[in-house]
């Protein structure tokens, strides 16, 4: 199993999320974010919906 360390999400992260979250799997999305597991991206995909952030 990886071992994944805590840092703060980049804009380009962020950004890639946004456009690609709902229109691919997430086995595609952990593809091009390759440092975050899957329930971080899931985590933070939570967090931008809380805040209003709206996905393509």
């Amino acid at each position: 199993m990886k071992k994944y360390k805590k840092k703060p999400w980049t804009e380009l992260e962020r950004n890639t999320l946004r456009a690609y979250y709902f229109n691919a799997s997430i086995d595609e999305v952990m593809d091009m974010i390759p440092d975050r597991s899957e329930r971080s991206i899931r985590q933070q995909v939570s967090y931008l919906r809380k805040r209003g952030v709206r996905f393509k």
